[in-house]
Formats: structure tokens, sequence, C-alpha cells
């Protein structure tokens, strides 16, 4: 027989209760000699291992004089197929794994007894160790029995059996894997104390496949972007790359300039790419930046899952020749930038830079001004003149992206146009949209933003530019189901990754959470943005008719 020890009491009476199985088996026996069995319900809780029991009963202490339990099962005599009810003799709670370097990974079991893990980049799980926490009186790891709280490698892909004193067992699975997309790794260079918003050389990037093989090595510049960037912060900032000659990280399309963004706001992690990807399949009359999701290291700290993306430049490879604005709220003092008289938007001069005496600025703003006072007019043949000015492929296209995103920073916020050397206007390229697609829970499905905004409304007044937005938007709507089952296989793709920068940013708030939870979250979160984008396409469908 185990021996215990009683621990806590407090004063209650209850009744005999009849045993049936282990768990209300306990035999109490009492000063006076009478006895009772005592049923699980009646302990608080019990923690217990091979050669102390703690038993925390309602009982008061000088009324106990033994308590009795049967005998455990041996090893030799447990039966691993024998499944039983879960209790807390054969529960597994996590299971911890610890490097030699002290990195320590915990894995929570969700209701199905099932947990994963992703491991960071650059760690290799052969150096970790795993610990069980459970109380139960065997483990069996694949079949092989496994120490309780000693560390031991086991396979990265394990079913771990618990057994229960009295041979009852519950089986748990738990996967250990690496993202799937590969790992762009930044380190500073030693004279570089921080990380700032303006550009430092000598910043060495490799990026490297999700098994860690290396398959590029740069020396770049490096900076941090946005107006809240700050080097101390934990926050999931944006980044940018500056190669010293035209480069093809991850096979992408050849450029110098690239964009890291961090997709921070966004839980499925695919909102902008999927823009890009609509953009680029289903309209595309504008170049379309060429991107591709990667864990990224900055001097050995995982920042989590971000989408290196071409920067938008004046390149053969991107928007070949004239000059890149943007439509911005408010600007750097070292932009070079205009308010136009008639809508009085902030353009701001993205690539090449104006000069702010150069003559280029001074004639770009007039080439706006002229079209907008053209667009303004209640003269139809002026009308008519500003839109042999523009590409109106372009902007009707700009209007259709936005609108099925509901960007509400559409021409008030990195919104791209660019004028062609023969000053023709074009709307685009398109940006990060990781904000918008439904991405509040409280955003709805109904009312447009970018045909509202001041191009736009006064362009549609024009039926047959009514009519070329309505055929763009029509295309798209004509592949809803193949739109949709693309966001699935994105999904597919995207969990591990996000499941690991969950670990390292808990956008969810679930990092330490019970493991399945995080798998729940996230399939929730692409239904919702599936939902999201079904309902908005039907309101589109009738809403854009001309």
């Amino acid at each position: 027989m185990k021996k215990f020890l009683l621990t806590i009491s407090v004063s209650l009476s209850f009744g005999i209760v009849s045993a049936a199985s282990f768990y209300d088996s306990v035999k109490i026996v009492k000063s006076d000699g009478t006895s009772f069995s005592c049923p699980a319900a009646l302990m608080d809780s019990i923690v217990s291992d091979q050669k102390l029991q703690n038993v925390f009963l309602s009982i008061p202490r000088s009324e106990i004089k033994e308590i009795v339990t049967p005998d455990a099962v041996p090893a030799e005599s447990v039966n691993l197929s024998a499944d039983g009810k879960k209790n807390y003799f054969n529960t597994l709670r996590a299971v911890s794994f610890k490097d030699k370097n002290g990195t320590v990974l915990s894995a929570r079991f969700g209701d199905d007894n099932s947990a994963s893990i992703v491991l960071p980049p650059f760690a290799k799980y052969a150096d970790f160790t795993a610990s069980f926490d459970t109380d139960g009186s065997y483990i069996y790891v694949n079949g092989t029995q496994a120490q309780n709280g000693s560390g031991q490698t086991i396979p990265m892909s394990s079913e771990i059996k618990i057994v229960s004193f009295s041979g009852e067992v519950q089986t748990y699975n738990i996967t250990v894997s690496y993202s799937k997309y590969p790992v762009v790794s930044v380190t500073s260079p030693e004279n570089v104390s921080e990380i700032t918003s303006d550009w430092s050389e000598g910043f060495v990037l490799r990026t490297s496949n999700p098994d860690g093989t290396v398959t590029a090595e740069n020396t770049v510049e490096f900076r941090g972007r946005g107006g809240s960037f700050s080097s101390s912060g934990s926050d999931k900032y944006a980044y940018g790359i500056k190669f010293d000659k035209k480069s093809r990280p991850l096979n992408m399309t050849k450029g110098k300039r690239w964009i890291l963004l961090p997709c921070k706001a966004d839980k499925t992690l695919l909102r902008s790419g999927l823009a890009f990807d609509i953009y680029k399949k289903y309209l595309g009359s504008c170049w379309t930046p060429s991107s591709s999701p990667c864990e990224l290291v900055i001097d050995g700290g995982y920042k989590g899952t971000y989408l290196l993306t071409e920067q938008v430049r004046i390149t053969d490879e991107r928007i070949p020749e004239g000059i890149i604005l943007s439509v911005e709220n408010e600007k750097d003092d070292d932009d070079d930038a205009f308010r136009s008289k008639q809508s009085k938007s902030l353009f701001v001069f993205q690539d090449p830079d104006a000069g702010s005496i150069g003559t280029r600025l001074i004639r770009t703003q007039a080439l706006i001004d002229e079209f907008e006072a053209l667009l303004f007019s209640s003269n139809s043949a002026d009308k008519d003149k500003a839109m042999k000015m523009i590409d109106a492929n372009s902007f009707a296209d700009w209007i259709v992206i936005n609108e099925i995103a509901k960007n509400s920073n559409a021409f008030l916020k990195d919104c791209y146009l660019n004028i062609s050397p023969d000053n023709l206007i074009k709307m685009g390229p398109i940006w990060d949209m990781s904000d918008f697609f439904g991405n509040s829970t409280s955003e709805s499905t109904d009312d447009f933003v970018a045909k509202n905004t001041a191009w736009a409304a006064e362009l549609i007044k024009d039926a047959s530019f009514a009519k070329l937005v309505y055929d763009r938007f029509e295309k798209v709507y004509s592949s809803k189901s193949e739109i949709l089952s693309l966001i699935d296989q994105q999904a597919a793709n995207f969990e591990v990754s996000a499941k690991g920068n969950e670990q390292a940013q808990n956008s969810f708030g679930l990092a330490d959470a019970e493991g399945e939870r995080f798998a729940n979250e996230y399939a929730a979160e692409i239904k919702r943005l599936k939902i999201w984008l079904e309902k908005r396409l039907e309101w589109l469908h009738k809403s854009l008719k001309p």
C-alpha cells in the first residue's frame, strides 16, 4: 500500500459512498473505527508520484486514522490500447522543450489531446530535450516508456500515452515543426549600436531554406520604417533593404530596394499577398510588386513572419520610366511634396526625388492641377479632356481592388500613382492591405470607399467609365470560388508560420494558452476572412452596376 500525507483539512460532513472504481475506492478509516469510500468529487486535488501522495480532503485531520488505496497497476500489466476516461492521473498538461542555450518552448494540449510547436529559425531540434507535465504513473512515447520530468529526446512527431495508477490510458499527439517559408537573417555591423530609421551600411543579409541551408549572402544597407519605429521597442516594425547592386532575394525579380512588410495587424498573415494576387491575376493594368513570405531574424532574435516585397521604384524591372507619387495624409520634413488646388490632396514624390527648388516638382504640380481643373469642371468637353490625360483601365482597376478590400486609406495614405514621360497619369501600384479585407471585426461589408474619393467620384459620373469599373469588377467576381480556394491553399501554408509568429508576437493573445486553441483560432480567422470577402463581393456585384 502507498503511504499518504494528509496536508489540508476543512470541516465538512458527507455520507458513505460505495466504491465503483479506483477513483471512488479510496478508503478513509476514521479514528472511531468507521470507514467509507471517498469519490474523486470530494477531493479538491490529488498530486501523486510513486513514493508520496498528497491528498486534499474536506474532513478534519484529527478524525483521520488511515487512508488506504489499491496498489497501482504494474508496468508489465499496462495495456496501451486500453484508452479510458480522462482523469487527473492520465492527463498530460504540457510538454516542454529546452536546449543547451536555455531556450524553452512549451506546448499545452487542447480538448482533442493534440498540440504543436514551431521551432524558431536556426534552432536545431536535436539540441532540445523534452519534459512532461503530468501526474500519470507511466509515460510512453511511440510505444517506448519514458521518464517523467527528466529531459529526453523524442521524435518531432510523437504519440504520447499517459497511464494512470489504475491502468486507464489517454493518448496525446504532439508535432514539432519548422516554418515552410525561407528565413531572412539580418546581422548588424559592429559599429552600429542600434537600427534607426536612417540608412546604415555594413549589414549582412542571409537568406536560408527552412532547414537552415544558406542560399545567398549580401552586404546591404538597412533601416527601420514608419513614424513609430523604435529600435528599443518590441513591436513588429517594417524595414527597408538596399542592395549594392540589383539582386534577386528569394528568387524574385531583380532590384536594389526591398521592403519587409510586418503584416502586424493581420492574424491570417495573408491579406496583403491576397491583394497582390487578385490584382495580378484578374486586373493587372499596372505593375504589381512581387512578394514572398519569410521568417525574419535580426541579430539572432526571431521577429516573426514578414512579407519581403519589392519597393515601388522607377527601374526597368518595375516601373520603367516617369515619376512616382503617393497620396498621403501627412509628409516628413524632408519630403518633396505639394497640395493640389482643387482636391487639396497631398502628393509626395517617391521616385525620383524632385528637389524642392527643382523644375520637376513645379511641372508635376502644374500637371495635377490642370487635370483636376478639367475633371471638376462642369463643362463636358473639359471632362473629356481629363479622361484623355489618364490611363482609364488603371483607374478602374484601382477602384475595384480598393473596393474589394474596402481600403479606407484609398486616396488618403499609401496610395501610389505614376506619371509617364508623356504625362499620362496612371493609378498604381497597389500596396500593403494587411489592415483591410474585413480585418476589423466590426467592419461592415456594405458601403463604398474608393468610389467616393475625390478623383473617383468625378470619374464615375462618366457612364462609359462606370461601365468599365463594373466590367473589371465582374472579371474578379466571376472567379469568386477560385479566390476563396486560394485563401484555403495559402492558409494551409501559413498556419505553421502563424503559430511561430504567435509564439514571437502573441498577436492572438494565445502564446501561453492551450496548444490547440491557436489552431482553432487561426481556422476561425480564415473562415471570418472568407465569409467577409464573399459578402463584400456580393454587395459590390449588386451595388457597382451602372
